[in-house]
């Protein structure tokens, strides 16, 4: 709750928040909670591998899952 109150005030004092590599903790709960939300929807969930990769703010590349998945995100 007190995030996302911080967030609508950045939001309303239109403050940019410059990305860092902090995000990499959000994006490993994403990849970390997949088969958690399809469960949680009562969805099958997919047996092909999945494989995640992002440009991090530093330049770096983070990456989830064996290479190649058949099912890719990359960004």
């Amino acid at each position: 709750m007190l995030a996302d109150l911080k967030a609508e005030i950045t939001v309303v004092v239109d403050v940019y928040r410059e990305p860092t590599v902090r995000l990499c903790h959000i994006a490993h709960l994403g990849v970390s909670t997949f088969g958690f939300s399809f469960r949680l929807r009562g969805r099958d969930v997919p047996s092909a591998p999945v494989r995640v990769e992002l440009a991090a703010p530093d330049g770096s590349l983070w990456s989830w899952g064996r290479q190649p998945g058949e099912f890719a995100v990359e960004r």
